[in-house]
Protein backbone atom coordinates (compact mmCIF):
# COMPACT_ATOMS: atom_id res chain seq x y z
CA UNK A 1 0.00 0.00 0.00
CA UNK A 2 1.45 3.59 -0.65
CA UNK A 3 1.14 6.47 1.14
CA UNK A 4 -1.13 9.59 0.44
CA UNK A 5 1.40 12.06 -2.38
CA UNK A 6 2.94 8.92 -3.65
CA UNK A 7 3.35 8.89 -7.56
CA UNK A 8 4.38 7.82 -10.70
CA UNK A 9 5.53 9.77 -12.81
CA UNK A 10 5.65 8.71 -16.45
CA UNK A 11 8.21 10.49 -18.71
CA UNK A 12 8.38 10.32 -22.76
CA UNK A 13 11.29 11.42 -24.65
CA UNK A 14 11.46 12.01 -28.17
CA UNK A 15 14.99 11.54 -30.47
CA UNK A 16 14.75 14.30 -32.88
CA UNK A 17 18.10 14.19 -34.91
CA UNK A 18 19.55 11.07 -36.89
CA UNK A 19 21.65 9.20 -34.26
CA UNK A 20 24.19 6.54 -35.08
CA UNK A 21 25.19 4.36 -32.22
CA UNK A 22 27.77 1.07 -31.78
CA UNK A 23 26.05 -0.51 -28.95
CA UNK A 24 28.68 -2.76 -27.92
CA UNK A 25 32.51 -1.94 -29.43
CA UNK A 26 33.69 -5.70 -27.88
CA UNK A 27 31.97 -7.63 -30.59
CA UNK A 28 30.37 -5.44 -32.85
CA UNK A 29 33.28 -5.29 -34.76
CA UNK A 30 34.16 -6.92 -38.44
CA UNK A 31 38.08 -8.99 -38.94
CA UNK A 32 40.93 -6.97 -39.14
CA UNK A 33 40.34 -8.19 -43.00
CA UNK A 34 37.38 -6.21 -43.50
CA UNK A 35 38.59 -3.05 -41.98
CA UNK A 36 37.45 -0.72 -44.63
CA UNK A 37 33.77 -0.52 -46.21
CA UNK A 38 34.98 -1.91 -49.83
CA UNK A 39 36.19 -4.86 -48.12
CA UNK A 40 33.41 -5.27 -46.01
CA UNK A 41 31.78 -5.04 -49.70
CA UNK A 42 33.85 -7.30 -51.71
CA UNK A 43 33.74 -9.56 -48.34
CA UNK A 44 29.82 -10.34 -49.79
CA UNK A 45 29.21 -9.93 -53.41
CA UNK A 46 26.10 -10.79 -54.72
CA UNK A 47 28.10 -13.68 -57.12
CA UNK A 48 29.04 -15.27 -53.99
CA UNK A 49 25.80 -15.51 -52.08
CA UNK A 50 24.32 -18.89 -51.59
CA UNK A 51 20.45 -19.69 -50.81
CA UNK A 52 19.43 -21.27 -48.32
CA UNK A 53 22.27 -21.14 -46.22
CA UNK A 54 23.00 -17.54 -46.02
CA UNK A 55 26.52 -18.24 -46.95
CA UNK A 56 28.59 -15.38 -47.78
CA UNK A 57 25.88 -13.49 -46.89
CA UNK A 58 26.14 -10.06 -44.41
CA UNK A 59 23.89 -10.07 -41.40
CA UNK A 60 21.27 -6.80 -41.24
CA UNK A 61 18.93 -7.17 -38.74
CA UNK A 62 16.23 -8.71 -37.28
CA UNK A 63 12.61 -8.72 -39.53
CA UNK A 64 8.87 -9.34 -38.49
CA UNK A 65 10.15 -11.67 -34.87
CA UNK A 66 13.18 -13.07 -33.27
CA UNK A 67 13.42 -15.79 -35.33
CA UNK A 68 13.57 -13.91 -38.55
CA UNK A 69 16.98 -12.39 -39.94
CA UNK A 70 17.87 -10.14 -42.55
CA UNK A 71 20.63 -10.68 -44.53
CA UNK A 72 22.56 -8.73 -47.61
CA UNK A 73 24.84 -9.10 -50.85
CA UNK A 74 25.90 -6.30 -52.50
CA UNK A 75 27.30 -6.06 -56.11
CA UNK A 76 29.18 -4.48 -57.98
CA UNK A 77 31.99 -5.19 -55.24
CA UNK A 78 34.87 -2.70 -53.79
CA UNK A 79 32.29 0.49 -55.43
CA UNK A 80 30.79 3.08 -52.77
CA UNK A 81 27.84 2.47 -54.36
CA UNK A 82 25.64 -0.38 -55.77
CA UNK A 83 22.87 -2.84 -55.84
CA UNK A 84 22.14 -4.70 -52.59
CA UNK A 85 19.85 -7.74 -52.88
CA UNK A 86 18.36 -8.96 -49.67
CA UNK A 87 17.67 -12.34 -48.26
CA UNK A 88 14.86 -13.46 -45.43
CA UNK A 89 16.32 -16.48 -43.16
CA UNK A 90 15.31 -18.69 -40.54
CA UNK A 91 17.41 -18.18 -36.88
CA UNK A 92 17.36 -21.12 -34.68
CA UNK A 93 16.09 -20.25 -31.29
CA UNK A 94 19.43 -18.99 -29.66
CA UNK A 95 20.04 -17.24 -32.86
CA UNK A 96 23.31 -18.90 -34.19
CA UNK A 97 22.23 -20.80 -37.34
CA UNK A 98 20.93 -19.28 -40.16
CA UNK A 99 19.15 -21.57 -42.71
CA UNK A 100 16.03 -21.20 -45.28
CA UNK A 101 17.22 -17.90 -46.84
CA UNK A 102 15.27 -16.75 -49.22
CA UNK A 103 16.11 -14.17 -52.11
CA UNK A 104 13.74 -10.79 -51.37
CA UNK A 105 13.87 -7.46 -52.29
CA UNK A 106 16.41 -5.66 -54.14
CA UNK A 107 17.86 -2.03 -53.31
CA UNK A 108 21.18 0.07 -52.75
CA UNK A 109 23.56 0.60 -50.78
CA UNK A 110 26.28 3.67 -50.42
CA UNK A 111 29.23 4.84 -48.17
CA UNK A 112 28.10 8.06 -47.08
CA UNK A 113 29.88 10.74 -45.13
CA UNK A 114 28.42 11.71 -41.71
CA UNK A 115 29.75 13.84 -39.33
CA UNK A 116 33.21 12.92 -40.61
CA UNK A 117 33.23 9.26 -40.37
CA UNK A 118 32.57 6.92 -43.22
CA UNK A 119 29.02 4.92 -42.92
CA UNK A 120 27.46 2.33 -45.27
CA UNK A 121 23.77 2.31 -45.76
CA UNK A 122 21.06 -0.11 -47.23
CA UNK A 123 17.47 0.94 -48.82
CA UNK A 124 14.91 -0.76 -50.30
CA UNK A 125 15.26 -3.34 -47.77
CA UNK A 126 12.10 -5.08 -46.40
CA UNK A 127 10.30 -3.38 -43.38
CA UNK A 128 11.98 -4.41 -39.94
CA UNK A 129 9.11 -4.39 -37.63
CA UNK A 130 10.96 -6.58 -34.52
CA UNK A 131 13.43 -3.12 -34.12
CA UNK A 132 13.40 0.41 -33.77
CA UNK A 133 16.58 0.76 -35.99
CA UNK A 134 18.32 0.42 -39.21
CA UNK A 135 21.53 -1.17 -39.10
CA UNK A 136 24.55 0.33 -40.78
CA UNK A 137 28.23 -0.16 -40.46
CA UNK A 138 30.65 2.56 -39.90
CA UNK A 139 34.43 2.31 -40.44
CA UNK A 140 36.30 4.35 -37.25
CA UNK A 141 40.26 4.86 -37.33
CA UNK A 142 41.22 5.25 -33.64
CA UNK A 143 44.60 6.44 -34.16
CA UNK A 144 44.87 9.26 -37.10
CA UNK A 145 47.27 7.77 -39.09
CA UNK A 146 47.46 4.53 -37.73
CA UNK A 147 45.70 1.67 -40.42
CA UNK A 148 45.95 -0.80 -37.74
CA UNK A 149 43.63 1.30 -35.87
CA UNK A 150 41.05 1.01 -37.95
CA UNK A 151 38.08 -1.10 -38.15
CA UNK A 152 34.51 -1.61 -39.24
CA UNK A 153 31.83 -1.63 -36.69
CA UNK A 154 27.98 -2.86 -37.19
CA UNK A 155 26.16 0.11 -35.80
CA UNK A 156 22.40 1.26 -35.57
CA UNK A 157 20.46 3.79 -36.82
CA UNK A 158 17.64 5.55 -35.53
CA UNK A 159 14.84 5.02 -37.96
CA UNK A 160 12.66 8.21 -39.11
CA UNK A 161 9.45 7.64 -37.87
CA UNK A 162 7.64 8.69 -34.30
CA UNK A 163 6.84 4.83 -33.45
CA UNK A 164 10.65 4.53 -33.38
CA UNK A 165 11.94 7.96 -31.87
CA UNK A 166 9.72 7.89 -29.07
CA UNK A 167 10.56 6.29 -25.39
CA UNK A 168 8.32 6.36 -22.15
CA UNK A 169 9.90 5.18 -18.69
CA UNK A 170 7.95 5.50 -15.16
CA UNK A 171 9.54 6.91 -12.07
CA UNK A 172 8.62 6.87 -9.13
CA UNK A 173 7.96 10.33 -6.50
CA UNK A 174 10.36 10.14 -3.15
CA UNK A 175 7.27 9.20 -1.44
CA UNK A 176 6.61 6.22 -3.35
CA UNK A 177 9.88 5.27 -3.68
CA UNK A 178 10.36 5.38 0.21
CA UNK A 179 7.01 3.35 0.84
CA UNK A 180 8.74 0.80 -1.73
CA UNK A 181 12.21 0.48 -0.14
CA UNK A 182 10.32 0.09 3.37
CA UNK A 183 8.25 -3.13 1.98
CA UNK A 184 11.49 -3.85 0.12
CA UNK A 185 13.28 -3.80 3.12
CA UNK A 186 16.25 -1.63 1.75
Amino acid sequence: MFPAGAEELLRTNVVLGSTIQIDALANRAQPQSRNTLEALINHYPTSGAAAPTGANTLNLALTTSALKNLRVSMAPSSATQGSAQYYECDLNAEQTVVSNCVPSTTGTYSIDDVNGERVLRFTGQPPTPAIRYHVVYSEIRWVAGDPNSQWVYRAHETKPGLVSRQAASHRLNEAAWTAMKTQLGL
